[in-house]
């Protein structure tokens, strides 16, 4: 309506804008602001800074064209990655919907559902720490695959961003804005909020074995390089979860011998494992050990049809102790230096 456009500052650049522009003396300043000609024939949706003064512009295509939004260039006053459309029409600082559309959130702005619009753009850290002020942060997903991709992306971010966040799925074919143009605010409003963490966990658990196990494993290095409060949280939650997961290989009906437990604590620690290598210190044990660790240091992966890929799997889910591994390491130079010794005395 044309009050929704007075009111959320929405436009329309027609096909002549920059004959438009030309003629009123501006063409200039506005190709300084990075307007450029992709935004003509499209709905024009404006940026707010912190003062309330518009910044910048993006664009969303009438129909089918693609692509579906366009942003104005980088300038002095705007970078997209650093801007949330909307953000300046909330005045409480509660929970708030993160959604894709422009569209999206203003309709949930008309319903009273706090929202802002990522825009068709990456999520980026700047975003998520505009809305640290806020109580709680849920973001809408597509209920397909794209959407759990979106989803573990995301995660990451949050992540970086040292902030949790909730995460709603839609219904397939639906987005924010004809949910509740169909349904009413409620049934946006009812979908079932999910922890993010929690999410992925779940998710992982429906995985192929190898595939989970290289997943968690790559998930807790990322968690430790990160290395930030809300990162040290959720490793101690890996450590309560690899309790309790199970995933394909075990090692419950194996007989545990001494060189699997060497091995186990042996693969619970990469640096361990290299320096075990590197000192040759494996040459006393089973020739598929080395194989098994040569093939996991150079491809993160779990070897295929090893004899100790189910031990390889257990260490990447529940790491041994420092502690063990260094005994291990310590072991293994014993047992070395008295081989050495014995083949000095025979020859």
């Amino acid at each position: 309506t044309v009050h929704d456009a007075k009111r959320y500052k929405i436009g329309f650049a027609p096909k002549n804008l920059f004959q438009v522009l030309r003629q009123k003396g501006l063409l200039e300043l506005a190709k300084k602001a990075g307007i450029t000609k992709a935004i003509q024939e499209r709905i024009t949706f404006t940026f707010f800074d912190h003062y309330n003064n518009p910044v910048g512009f993006a664009a969303r295509s009438i129909g089918d064209t693609k692509p579906k939004y366009i942003n104005i260039l980088n300038s002095p006053l705007f970078k997209k990655e650093h801007f949330l459309f909307g953000l300046n029409f909330l005045a409480k600082k509660e929970e708030v919907y993160m959604v894709e559309g422009y569209l999206d959130a203003i309709t949930c702005f008309k319903t009273n559902i706090p929202a802002v619009a990522i825009g068709g753009t990456s999520l980026s850290v700047f975003q998520l720490n505009l809305l640290k002020p806020f109580s709680k942060i849920i973001i809408a997903f597509d209920g397909d695959k794209a959407g759990v991709r979106a989803a573990f992306r995301a995660l990451k971010i949050s992540i970086k961003a040292n902030i949790p966040l909730f995460a709603v799925f839609l219904p397939q074919n639906e987005d924010p804005d004809s949910l509740i143009r169909k349904k009413g605010k409620n049934a946006f409003l009812q979908l079932e909020q999910k922890d993010l963490f929690k999410f992925f966990i779940e998710k992982l658990m429906t995985f192929p074995p190898q595939i989970a196990v290289k997943k968690l494993s790559n998930f807790r290095r990322f968690l430790k390089e990160t290395n930030n409060d809300y990162s040290l949280i959720l490793l101690k939650h890996l450590k309560e979860i690899n309790k309790s997961i199970h995933i394909g290989y075990s090692l419950n009906h194996q007989k545990i011998t001494p060189e699997k437990q060497i091995l186990y604590a042996l693969f619970s620690n990469r640096i361990f494992l290299k320096k075990a290598l590197n000192e040759d210190l494996l040459e006393i044990l089973d020739p598929e050990i080395k194989e098994a660790a040569f093939l996991f240091l150079e491809t993160n992966a779990l070897p295929h049809h090893n004899l100790y890929t189910p031990i390889l799997a257990k260490a990447l889910i529940k790491p041994a102790p420092e502690t063990a591994v260094l005994k291990v390491i310590k072991y293994l130079q014993t047992k070395k230096l008295k081989n050495t010794l014995k083949e000095k005395d025979v020859s």
